[in-house]
C-alpha cells in the first residue's frame, strides 16, 4: 500500500483516480470466473430459484404467477397486500405508500411501463456536425468521422525500461499509435522534440535490479531531468503526453509511478515559471502496460481495434487548446470524442415568465453528482456531468485515517463538493435541478447534511433531488448466465453491432411471452427478432439489439430484504432500468434499481405521487442515455453495463484508490 499525509499524497491520489476513470478496458469476462465455474454457477443459481418457487407454492397455494408487467401495474388492494406480506417499515413510510397506491390507482393512465429512446452521438464530419447512433463508432474510420470538439495535437515520450527488445517494441508502438490517432482524425501525433536523450520519442530507463523499490527510483530520476528539459511553449492545443511503459503488472503499484510523474510535471513547472510562460502546454499521462508491447513468451501483436480504441482513451486525456480569440476553455469541459447528441425537443415553451430559461431548446438545464463512499471508508469519490457529457469533471477527497470521525470529515467534504457544484452551474441567472446519486444506502444524517448545507449554498430557485443506487436489486433475470458474454462485442470500437430490421416486432420485457419476475420468481427476458433484410429496403436500419432499455416504475418502494432498516433514509418511490445482457432469450436482462429519496430539498417540499413520479420517469430517462454514455466510453462493459457514466465513474475512482493508497500509515 502507498501511504502518506500532505498535499502530494492527495495530489497522486487524484492521479490514480484519473487514470482509472479514463481507462478503456479491452478485455474482461464478466464475473471473472472460468467457463466451467459459470456453468456451475448458472445452474445452482436456476436450481436455487426453481426450489424457492415451488416452496412458495406449497406453502402459498393462492400464490399468482407474476411478470414484471403486471407487477408494475398492480392494484391497490393487490399492492397493499404485497407490501404487508414482504416489506416492513415505520408507520410514516407505510402511510406515504398508501397514498401513493392510491394517486397510482386514481391515475391509471401514467406511463410506468416504457422503452427508453437509444440517444445518438455527436461527431464532425468534414466540415459539417453529425448526429450518429452508436453502432455507426464501429465504422468510425471508414465513414471519415471526426471529434465534435477541437483537434488535440500531440508530442508523445515514450518512457520505458531500457532493453533493445522492449525498445523496438516501443518503436513499433509509437508508429502505430501515430496512425491510428490520426486516422481518427484527432490530430496530430509526433514525437517530442528537444529533450536530451530523447530519440524518436523514447526515452529507456537504465536497471539496475529487479527491485520494485530500486525501478521506482530509476523512474522518479529520469522524470525530475525529463521534466527540466521538455520545450517550453504557450499552451497552443497542443499537449506533451508522456507515455509509462509499466513493468510491474500490478495495479498497486500504479501510485509509485503516478508519483514519478508529479516530480515531472513539478519540475516543468518551475521550468516554465523561470521561464516566464503564464500557461504552458498541458502535460498528460498515459501508463501502458509492459504486456500490450512485448513479452518474453510469445510474439505481442495487438489488433488494431486496440489501438484505436487506446487513441480516444489519450484524446479524452488531452486538454483542449485555446479559442479562437485566446480565451482558455472551461477545466470542466468534457475531453471525450464521445458526447452524445442534444435531442430536439418536442415542443418550446413560448409562456410568459419573470424568469425565462437561458436557452429555449434546453429550458430545464441539469447537472448530475455521483458520490461513491461507504462509512467505514477513508476515500470518497465524486463525478459531475451534464445530460450529454459536454461537460464532466471528478475529484478524490480523503476523509482522514481512520481516527477521524466520519461524520464531521463527510459534512465538510459535502461543503466542498456543493462548492464545486456552484462553481460548474454556468450561468447561475437561470433554476438548474440538481441530481445526487450515491452508489449505495443513504443514511438519515446524510440526507441531513445534504440538506443543510445545499440550503446555505444555493438560492432557493435551485432544486436539488438525492438519489441512490442498488446494482443488486430484488430483481433478476437469471436466464443463460453462462452465456451472457459469449461472442459479444465488450463495446462498438470492437466489432459489428446486432443487427435487426425495424418492420420486424420485438417484444418486451412485459409483453406477450416475457416472464421477468419480481424475486421471488424465474424470469425471461423478450426474443429479439434477428431476421436479415435485403440490401434494397429502404426501411432497413442498423441497430444495436444490446443498447435496448426499459424502465419501470415499482409500485412500492423497493428495498434490499437483507439490508437492516435502522437509521436509513426513506424512500420515495423506486424505479428500475432494464437491459438487454444479449441478443437472444438465454442471455437474460440486467437491472438496476433506482431509488428517489428526497426532491427540492431546498425548499422542504415533500410533493405527492404524482410529482415524485414524474420527476423519478425524469431520471430513469436521463440515467439510460448516460448508462450509454458509460458504455461507449469504456466505464461499463458493453453486454452488461448499466451504470450511468458519472456513478461508474465515481465508484471506479473510489475502488482504485482505496485498493492501492491509505491515508496516515
Amino acid at each position: 500500500m502507498y501511504a502518506g499525509d500532505d498535499q502530494r499524497f492527495i495530489d497522486i491520489a487524484q492521479l490514480v483516480a484519473d487514470q482509472a476513470i479514463h481507462q478503456m478496458e479491452i478485455t474482461r469476462n464478466i464475473l471473472n470466473l472460468t467457463e466451467e465455474e459459470d456453468d456451475c454457477f448458472s445452474n445452482t443459481l436456476h436450481s436455487t430459484f426453481a426450489l424457492t418457487h415451488e416452496i412458495f407454492s406449497r406453502i402459498l397455494p393462492g400464490v399468482q404467477h407474476c411478470d414484471l408487467k403486471s407487477f408494475s401495474e398492480l392494484d391497490l388492494n393487490a399492492a397493499k397486500n404485497l407490501s404487508r406480506n414482504k416489506i416492513s417499515q415505520q408507520e410514516d413510510i407505510e402511510k406515504r405508500r398508501q397514498t401513493n397506491l392510491q394517486a397510482r390507482a386514481n391515475n391509471s393512465e401514467d406511463e410506468v411501463f416504457f422503452e427508453t429512446r437509444v440517444p445518438y452521438l455527436n461527431v464532425q464530419r468534414g466540415q459539417d456536425a453529425l448526429d450518429i447512433s452508436p453502432p455507426a463508432l464501429c465504422f468510425w474510420e471508414e465513414l471519415g468521422l471526426g471529434p465534435s470538439q477541437h483537434r488535440r495535437d500531440i508530442e508523445a515520450v515514450c518512457i520505458y525500461p531500457d532493453s533493445p527488445a522492449i525498445r523496438d517494441a516501443a518503436l513499433t508502438f509509437m508508429a502505430t499509435l501515430q496512425d491510428s490517432y490520426q486516422s481518427c482524425k484527432f490530430g496530430f501525433h509526433r514525437p517530442c522534440p528537444g529533450p536530451m536523450n530523447v530519440q524518436e520519442g523514447l526515452l529507456p530507463v537504465s536497471i539496475t535490479s529487479t527491485d520494485p523499490d530500486v525501478l521506482v527510483d530509476s523512474f522518479v530520476q529520469v522524470c525530475e531531468a525529463l521534466g527540466m528539459e521538455l520545450p517550453l511553449k504557450e499552451a497552443d492545443g497542443t499537449n506533451i503526453v508522456v507515455y509509462f511503459v509499466d513493468p510491474f503488472d500490478d495495479d498497486n503499484m500504479s501510485p509509485y509511478i503516478c508519483a514519478a510523474f508529479r516530480e515531472l510535471y513539478e519540475a516543468y513547472a518551475i521550468s516554465a515559471m523561470k521561464a516566464g510562460l503564464t500557461i504552458a502546454r498541458a502535460l498528460v499521462l498515459q501508463i501502458v502496460p509492459l504486456s500490450f508491447l512485448a513479452s518474453s513468451e510469445s510474439l505481442t501483436i495487438p489488433p488494431p481495434k486496440s489501438y484505436t480504441k487506446l487513441a480516444f482513451e489519450v484524446y479524452s486525456r488531452c486538454k483542449p487548446g485555446p479559442h479562437s480569440d485566446g480565451t482558455i476553455p472551461s477545466p470542466s469541459i468534457s475531453g471525450s470524442a464521445i458526447r452524445l447528441a442534444k435531442p430536439i425537443p418536442k415542443t418550446i415553451n413560448f409562456q410568459l415568465s419573470s424568469q425565462p430559461p437561458g436557452n429555449l431548446l434546453s429550458p430545464d438545464p441539469c447537472l448530475h453528482l455521483a458520490y461513491s463512499w461507504d462509512i467505514d471508508q477513508q476515500w470518497l469519490a465524486c463525478a459531475w456531468t451534464d445530460n450529454f457529457g459536454a461537460t464532466q469533471w471528478s475529484t478524490i477527497y480523503c476523509l482522514g485515517d481512520r481516527k477521524t470521525d466520519y461524520w464531521t470529515a463527510f459534512a465538510e467534504t459535502v461543503k466542498e463538493v456543493l462548492d464545486t457544484t456552484r462553481d460548474l452551474l454556468q450561468p447561475m441567472t437561470i433554476p438548474w435541478k440538481i441530481y445526487v446519486v450515491k452508489d449505495n444506502i443513504f443514511y438519515d444524517r446524510e440526507i441531513e447534511i445534504w440538506r443543510l448545507h445545499f440550503s446555505s449554498i444555493f438560492r432557493q430557485q435551485m432544486s436539488i433531488n438525492l438519489i441512490s443506487i442498488d446494482d443488486d436489486p430484488p430483481l433478476s433475470s437469471p436466464v443463460g448466465l453462462s452465456n451472457i458474454n459469449a461472442g459479444l462485442p465488450t463495446s462498438p470500437l470492437d466489432g459489428s453491432p446486432a443487427t435487426y430490421t425495424p418492420n420486424e416486432q420485438i417484444p418486451t420485457p412485459g409483453s406477450t411471452g416475457s416472464n421477468l419476475n419480481h424475486t421471488p420468481g424465474r424470469a425471461g427476458p423478450a426474443t429479439p427478432s434477428t431476421g436479415g433484410f435485403s440490401e434494397n429496403d429502404s426501411s432497413a436500419r442498423l441497430i444495436d439489439v444490446l443498447s435496448q432499455t426499459w424502465a419501470v416504475i415499482s409500485p412500492i418502494p423497493t428495498l434490499d430484504p437483507y439490508v437492516p432498516r435502522q437509521h436509513l433514509a426513506p424512500i420515495l418511490i423506486s424505479g428500475y432500468l432494464l437491459k438487454r445482457a444479449g441478443a437472444e432469450d438465454k442471455d437474460g436482462l440486467i437491472a438496476l434499481g433506482i431509488n428517489l429519496l428526497t426532491t427540492n430539498a431546498s425548499k422542504g417540499e415533500t410533493g405527492n405521487y404524482e410529482a415524485h413520479a414524474k420527476t423519478l420517469k425524469e431520471v430513469l430517462k436521463m440515467y439510460s442515455d448516460l448508462a450509454t454514455l458509460a458504455r461507449l466510453r469504456g466505464l461499463e462493459k458493453w453486454s452488461v453495463g448499466l451504470l450511468p457514466w458519472h456513478v461508474a465513474a465515481a465508484r471506479k475512482a473510489r475502488k482504485a484508490v482505496t485498493r492501492c493508497m491509505v491515508w496516515g500509515e
